[in-house]
């Protein structure tokens, strides 16, 4: 289990290790402000938590620098 990163999108691909939305940012934060509405007294009475799976496509193709301190990742199209 991971704690303590962003989720956020871009103009372009890429992370230093936080879930990237890239140009799905919009549509990810309307569903959740949308399941936030519709569940928010189940939130709060988890403190106000909500879990988060993330799925990646097998076939993603990921390219990383070598930095020690970022080690960014971005997709290869």
């Amino acid at each position: 289990m991971r704690a303590d990163f962003f989720i956020h999108g871009g103009a372009e691909a890429g992370s230093a290790g936080c879930i990237d939305l890239w140009k799905n940012n919009n549509e990810f934060f309307r569903i959740l402000l949308e399941y936030v509405e519709q569940y928010k007294d189940e939130i709060l009475n988890n403190q106000g938590k909500i879990p988060l799976i993330v799925e990646y496509e097998d076939n993603t193709v990921m390219e990383c620098d070598d930095s020690l301190y970022t080690k960014y990742c971005k997709p290869i199209d």
